[in-house]
């Protein structure tokens, strides 16, 4: 039974890393975008 939890514990943690971890993905790239988009939206607009 520990073990059990233990292991959920482990892969809720595991999940939560990778959900931060995209997080930071995303916000870096919206950063990244963000200018190129408005600067395309510029030219079109």
């Amino acid at each position: 039974m520990m073990g059990l939890l233990a292991g959920g514990l482990a892969s809720g943690f595991v999940l939560a890393t990778l959900l931060n971890i995209l997080i930071k993905l995303m916000t870096i790239v919206s950063l990244v975008f963000a200018p190129v988009f408005v600067a395309i939206g510029g030219l079109l607009f």
